[in-house]
């Protein structure tokens, strides 16, 4: 998130209403699946939500190559896509990679 958006604006203004606990249970699913248990209370109703991995985790549904470079397309464009599969191919032979990743868009 852009710290600089009203919306990471909006999100520091709910820091005051969110408590966070660490419950070690929950540590029992790693590294197969990356728990979250959130639990909202309004005073006479509760919501557990609980959360696998994104699909695309490297352990629930991974992406193949085939499967990043068509997310890319549709986050930046296929034009952008394409440079960014070009610099990132690059990137283990390269003895300049911030001059490298400067070419990014």
């Amino acid at each position: 998130m852009d710290p600089t958006s009203e919306a990471f604006a909006r999100s520091r203004a709910l820091l005051g209403r969110v408590s966070i606990e660490v419950d070690d249970s929950l540590d029992l699913w790693l590294p197969r699946r990356r728990v979250t248990e959130v639990t909202l209370a309004d005073g006479t109703t509760e919501i557990a939500l609980a959360s696998p991995n994104p699909v695309g985790d490297a352990n629930h549904f991974p992406l193949g190559p085939t499967d990043v470079r068509l997310k890319l397309n549709r986050l930046v464009g296929a034009h952008d896509a394409r440079r960014v599969v070009d610099v990132a191919s690059r990137i283990a032979d390269c003895d300049d990679v911030a001059g490298l990743l400067a070419g990014l868009p």
